[in-house]
């Protein structure tokens, strides 16, 4: 692989834990010769895993940029050879040539899933030949086996135990003091004026974004802004941009006769959140695919000490965020009298925290380890009937929550409806004005 300079350390916003074991691993690398008389080594693989868009490429094409190994890339899907020719021929080179590095990106492409009963031939014999060649060299011979995955959990664990794969760096979607630190780095390359930008507002709306997401994002917002032939980024400059990147290539299209349903769905979903979590969230009734509408609260939810928001590892909070899952179709029978189809990956949400929580223990031991979607749901066992009873007073309780605030929701109705998106500050100035005045 050629070496690019315009990959480095500097380029990587946040992750800095992970930067610094970054730094470590490529000074091993480049000095294998002096750490070898110690009797230190390379390690003889190292795995890079995370969703798409959190940087595993880049990281691989620094590691390669900043290291003086021999860097050899196997695109096994794009070469004439079996998989197992161009790994051994692959591994010949690089035994000629130490210190050097064996990389595959997005290695759970080629070998069998653990999570499948099934697969190919092909990956069978690659991770058969992988194996051989992992176990083929030793630790001192300056050899190290790169690879990125979206699936670290689907490899298999012959894969992944010491011996074979020594290193492995975790890369999740960025936090929201580190998602700051992005839209830093890239707003600061820009010439458009980006001062009076809300950022808390922005940070609070991209709470499931990548770093990639990020930069597509201030990418596609300031091409536009610039094109319309202004030099001062306002809010709502990026509020289409986020659904775009959110979506992706799905198409939005305009709705046809749905938009009653769907409106007083996703205003159902907000006011309970509003009443269980405290906080205004983005409300979308436009139309993307199968998604007919949406209301954004993944980024009021926490899984870990340094994010914000509701706490997602307690179960007082689960039963809050389960409450919230059944609200669209609380809210689809107080106004239209009756649910109606789309509620069904809301329902699917809740029987799947219900029975996480019940793996979990939080509903007892004599409940643990009740699979209900892979089993489904028994008529007359026990745990069952715990589940119904879980969703129905769940569903109940949104029902109250909707009841109380009727008010809010029909105030709310009319902007939605002719908006087609309300961000969280506009719900939160409506629903002040309604106290206010109530």
């Amino acid at each position: 692989m050629k070496k690019d300079n315009n990959y480095s350390l500097d380029d990587i916003a946040g992750y800095e834990t992970e930067k610094e074991r970054i730094k470590r691993i490529i000074y091993n690398i480049n000095n294998f010769q002096e750490l070898r008389e110690h009797g230190i080594f390379l390690p003889k693989g190292l795995i890079i895993s995370g969703p798409s868009g959190v940087g595993k490429t880049q990281i691989a094409k620094i590691i390669a940029n900043l290291s003086v190994a021999n860097f050899y890339v196997c695109n096994l899907f794009y070469n004439k050879d079996s998989a197992s020719e161009q790994l051994n021929k692959v591994f010949n080179k690089a035994s000629k040539s130490s210190p050097s590095i064996i990389y595959i990106d997005e290695l759970d492409r080629y070998l069998p899933s653990k999570s499948s009963d099934s697969y190919s031939p092909y990956q069978r014999d690659t991770l058969s030949t992988l194996l051989t060649i992992l176990d083929g060299f030793s630790e001192n011979e300056g050899i190290m086996f790169l690879a990125t995955t979206s699936s670290k959990d689907d490899l298999p664990e012959e894969v992944l135990r010491a011996g074979r794969i020594d290193e492995h760096i975790c890369l999740s979607l960025p936090t929201r003091e580190e998602r700051a630190e992005i839209f830093s780095f890239y707003l600061n390359k820009i010439n458009l004026n980006s001062s009076k930008l809300d950022m808390d507002s922005l940070l609070s709306k991209t709470g499931s974004f990548s770093g990639a997401d990020i930069k597509a994002l201030i990418n596609k917002t300031c091409s536009r802004v610039n094109y319309s032939g202004r030099k001062e980024l306002k809010n709502e400059d990026f509020f289409d941009a986020i659904n775009e990147i959110r979506f992706q290539d799905i198409k939005k299209r305009k709705m046809k006769g749905s938009e009653k349903i769907t409106a007083y769905h996703e205003l159902g979903h907000y006011i309970v959140a509003k009443a269980l979590l405290g906080v205004s969230c983005d409300i979308s009734i436009e139309n993307y695919d199968d998604d007919l509408g949406a209301t954004i609260i993944q980024d009021k939810v926490k899984f870990s000490e340094e994010d914000e928001g509701i706490d997602a590892r307690k179960k007082s909070s689960l039963m809050k965020l389960i409450v919230i899952s059944l609200a669209g179709r609380a809210a689809e029978e107080e106004y239209i009298g009756e649910p109606c189809i789309g509620c069904s990956s809301d329902y699917h949400q809740a029987v799947l925290m219900i029975s996480n929580m019940f793996d979990e223990g939080m509903f007892g031991d004599q409940y643990a380890d009740v699979d209900f979607l892979e089993n489904g749901l028994k008529s007359g066992d026990n745990k069952t009937k715990y589940l119904y009873e879980i969703l129905t007073n769940c569903h109940n309780e949104a029902k109250i929550i909707i009841k109380g605030n009727c008010h809010v929701i029909e105030a709310l109705y009319p902007h939605l409806i002719d908006k087609g998106f309300l961000a969280g500050e506009e719900c939160e100035e409506i629903y002040n004005e309604i106290i206010l005045n109530k």
